[in-house]
């Protein structure tokens, strides 16, 4: 983003420019983010003064366009749109503009500008309403069967998709069925609001009654043991057995035979119940289930819970059902390095350590945290696996050139989000993988890692290491791990995971940055270290968001005496959860691992560490780091862990 300062003197140093000079490369940037700042302002006069020193084909003049076009789109006639959209039709813009329209001649009620527009059925939700609506005239039976797929969801919809369900219902397709339908849907998804709305849209007394009872079960499941057989109620107890599933697993499973045999439920019905029952069961172990769960397992192909039942094994070290479960296990799930790894563990605490070491040696050949604690457990250097990237120069065509200057003069005014958009529009374009190669190691050699780990992920070359786990900022890293006593390579290893090493990512939860801190935690650790956010934008910076990540991880490293695995649990999930799962039982090391009760914060934790060896590769003739130390792995995992350091959280 331009700073506050060229902001206020935007128009100063605009006028200062010589008006028949086009600027130089080294001046683009600077003309380029005034020009750009100018037409989001809406400062014609400014732009206008720019735009001679840009060139007469200048290498964004798409987005200048953009914003020219986008004031005027009210009273612009559709053909300078349809103009825009052909000029620069290998642009990103392209559908940016083409949206902005929709939505614009929606609101006008311009439908043959909005179909002329559209190139397609476009993917957000109201515009795709907008886009039906615009059919209604003179494809109107293909109209009301899209809208009639639109209707069936359990979500609220938005406004643009009224007048669609006006028209199902001036054609008499919007009928009861078709409202029970969705306050079904809107049952399972939990929108209860929805479900009162649907309720006052039925006519009919007889579907407003099973509405009504539809209402009361959502509210009370247990009462479901009261339903009596008549229409429809066979899917009432279907949703309401599911939701009860979640509420108390238990009584689900005593009432699904009972109701099954009442309510003449398919097989298919009892299944889906059956499933949700299994999971919740097994996620929070119900003891009274147990002996149920295990003989559905034995007769269900649903992996999610026949993993997660072999991870309650683990847990409890009940090491002759470690292996009865995840022999069970598919097999490309059975041979992944996890589960090699724990019928290791299940071989060696029952005595066989022949079969013991085969697993371990099969789990070491895995690029994973688990491939790589079988190889510590063994004392040999951890697999890698790596591919070396393509030695040989690639020439770039003329597109991959002219994306690659537009991305880099993004990324010098700051677009970080617009710069990778183009990337990731180029690839999606590209057909040809030695193109897709030589971008990759474009992006390293300009010291862009985020896109280098885009091209790696995108083209599916995970095993070229050099893409996909790259250095990056290693000189901040290296000198706030002296600062905090913190180890480099774990620092680099949570921002590849967090942010891809983009230092403008940005979650759906709003943690941002290359360590994605929250704002709250950022301006506590602001505080705490005495830097000084001048704004919002602030916490984007590399150097400022490693020095406040360091900061609270460094907090969390003394909360827990240096172990880093619940440090980082503690950084992905928070330290009181932390603290909760570290119960009164001797857990071993790798069981509490695989025991985190969060997906994502058992996966983030196993990760961060694998990374944190990958990277080490860059070391040098160094060898590897290990993976866990003592500090981990010595002692089992109790709250006495937390006893000396319960003070020390940030």
């Amino acid at each position: 983003m331009l700073t506050s300062f060229a902001r206020r003197c935007l128009v100063l140093c605009a006028v200062a420019l010589p008006v028949t000079a086009t600027a130089t490369v080294d001046r683009q940037p600077e003309v380029f983010g005034k020009a750009l700042e100018a037409a989001r302002n809406s400062q014609w006069t400014t732009l206008d003064t720019l735009q001679p020193h840009l060139g007469e084909h200048f290498v964004l003049q798409d987005y200048l366009d953009y914003h020219r076009l986008r004031t005027r789109l009210a009273k612009a006639p559709v053909d300078e749109v349809l103009a825009y959209t052909r000029k620069y039709d290998d642009s990103p813009l392209n559908i940016s503009m083409r949206r902005l329209a929709m939505a614009q001649y929606a609101k006008q009620q311009r439908w043959t500008d909005l179909q002329a527009v559209s190139a397609g059925v476009p993917a957000p939700l109201a515009l795709r309403c907008h886009y039906y609506h615009a059919m209604l005239g003179a494809e109107r039976e293909r109209a009301l069967k899209e809208a009639r797929q639109l209707w069936l969801s359990g979500e609220s919809l938005p406004d643009a998709c009224d007048p669609l369900f006006s028209a199902l219902k001036e054609d008499n397709q919007l009928d009861d069925l078709l409202i029970w339908q969705r306050l079904l849907l809107a049952a399972r998804t939990g929108n209860e609001s929805l479900m009162r709305y649907l309720r006052s849209e039925l006519s009919d007394a007889k579907w407003l009654a099973r509405a009504d009872t539809l209402l009361r079960l959502y509210r009370q499941p247990t009462q479901v043991r009261h339903l009596n057989a008549a229409d429809h109620h066979d899917a009432v107890a279907v949703v309401v057995l599911e939701r009860l599933a979640d509420k108390n697993p238990e009584e689900a499973r005593r009432l699904l035979p009972m109701l099954g045999k009442r309510l003449s439920l398919s097989e298919e019905q009892q299944r889906r119940i059956s499933d949700r029952i299994a999971w919740f069961s097994s996620i929070r172990d119900i003891p009274e289930n147990r002996d149920w769960l295990d003989q559905y397992l034995n007769e269900t192909s649903d992996l999610r819970v026949l993993e997660q039942r072999a991870r309650r094994a683990v847990s409890e070290q009940n090491w002759d059902d470690v292996e009865r479960w995840v022999n069970i296990l598919p097999a490309a799930e059975r041979t992944s390095a996890r589960w090699r790894y724990w019928l290791a563990r299940a071989f060696e605490q029952r005595g066989d350590q022949a079969s013991a070491q085969r697993y371990y040696q099969l789990a070491a050949s895995g690029r994973s945290f688990w491939g790589f604690l079988a190889a510590d457990h063994l004392g040999v250097a951890p697999a890698l696996n790596n591919r070396p990237a393509l030695a040989e120069d690639i020439a770039l065509n003329e597109r991959s050139e002219r994306v690659l200057q537009r991305v880099a003069l993004l990324l010098a005014v700051g677009e970080a989000g617009h710069a990778r958009e183009e990337w990731l529009f180029l690839l999606r374009h590209l057909d040809d993988a030695s193109q897709q190669d030589a971008l990759a190691g474009i992006a390293l050699q300009r010291n862009w890692p985020h896109l280098a780990i885009e091209t790696a992920l995108h083209t599916g070359r995970h095993d070229v290491l050099d893409w996909r786990f790259p250095l990056a900022q290693q000189t901040e890293f290296e000198s706030v791990a002296e600062k905090y006593q913190l180890d480099s390579w774990l620092l680099m290893a949570i921002a590849r995971r967090e942010s891809a090493f983009n230092p403008h990512a940005r979650s759906h939860v709003g943690a941002l940055g290359l360590m994605q801190l929250m704002p709250g935690t950022a301006r506590d650790m602001a505080r705490q270290s005495g830097v000084t956010l001048k704004n919002a934008e602030a916490v984007f910076d590399p150097a400022i968001n490693i020095e406040l990540g360091s900061r609270y991880l460094a907090g969390l490293m003394k909360r827990y005496a240096d172990n880093r695995v619940l440090a980082l649990a503690a950084y992905n999930a928070g330290p009181h959860r932390v603290d909760r799962w570290l119960d009164e039982a001797r857990t071993p090391f790798d069981v509490f691992i695989e025991s985190i009760p969060f997906y994502e914060t058992r996966e983030y934790v196993q990760a961060v560490l694998a990374y944190r060896v990958i990277l080490s590769r860059h070391e040098g003739d160094q060898p590897l780091v290990a993976l866990l130390g003592e500090r981990e792995t010595a002692r089992p995992y109790t709250p006495m862990q937390l006893a000396a350091n319960q003070n020390s959280a940030p």
